[in-house]
């Protein structure tokens, strides 16, 4: 079919000037299989360096370093966590390189943290995660 009617208003836009989500990393515990404690430390990592070429889709990069002269870093970046892949209840909070955390109260077996990053142009991450194995205390027999 053809367009009918007339042609609506032009409207003028402004590209984002940090058009690129930060990224990051977070380990429990540095990494460790397992712990015999839901007290655990979370060691994390993000940036916020633009992707290569101008800004555009994140499916369509292309350009080169032509990103590093237009498009802004804005940083300020913010994590938040939770033991919920939905982060219901979450905050968002300054990023820190490490973080005490507990991790979900209930049975033993693997736990899962889930961390997400944001920059201060409000550009989120895709949420990452890292599990951990919570075992049971190891009591030795003490003789009576």
């Amino acid at each position: 079919g053809t367009a009918e009617g007339d042609y609506s208003e032009t409207q003028g836009v402004t590209p984002k000037a940090d058009p690129d989500a930060p990224s990051g990393t977070m380990m429990i515990n540095n990494g460790a299989q397992r712990t015999y404690s839901k007290n655990v430390m979370l060691y994390i990592s993000s940036s916020d360096t633009p992707l290569e070429g101008a800004a555009q889709s994140a499916n369509a990069h292309m350009g080169g370093p032509v990103a590093l002269k237009y498009n802004v870093v804005s940083g300020n970046i913010e994590m938040r966590i939770s033991n919920d892949p939905s982060f219901a209840g979450a905050v968002w909070e300054p990023l820190a390189p490490e973080k005490p955390w507990v991790l979900a109260s209930g049975s033993l077996g693997v736990h899962t943290v889930f961390i997400q990053f944001r920059d201060g142009a409000l550009n989120e991450s895709f949420v990452v995660n890292d599990s951990i194995e919570v075992s049971g205390v190891y009591l030795p027999m003490v003789p009576k």
